[in-house]
């Protein structure tokens, strides 16, 4: 089960349950591979310009994001964004960037409420 309270967004694909968070971890890979701040490879996936966005930033993103990705090859992070759909796929990725933000596990309320 996916815990918004930690960014995480969850789907199904056949009855296996999969997971997607932008982590430090994830913000962290993307940067290193793009060579600029996280903000600037999000943007990459809405370009102001009117043009569309790459796919491949699109998958590399996604598999960045998708919890337990260890040894998933890009090909196989497609492959599930295809079983999906690229509008679900982009979605996801979406909601989990709205949802990135460092949590503090000594427990801090999530909601900000304490």
């Amino acid at each position: 089960m996916a815990n918004s309270h930690r960014g995480e967004v969850a789907f199904e694909i056949d009855g296996q349950s999969y997971k997607l968070k932008l982590s430090i971890n994830a913000a962290c890979t993307l940067e290193e591979h793009y060579d600029t701040d996280i903000q600037s490879v999000m943007a990459r996936l809405d370009p102001e310009d009117g043009k569309s966005a790459r796919m491949s930033d699109i998958r590399r993103v996604f598999g960045a994001m998708l919890l337990n990705n260890e040894g998933l090859s890009q090909e196989a992070v497609g492959e599930i964004m295809s079983a999906i759909g690229i509008k679900k796929a982009c979605d996801l990725m979406v909601k989990a960037g709205q949802l990135f933000a460092p949590v503090d596990t000594e427990g801090d309320d999530p909601e900000g409420k304490s």
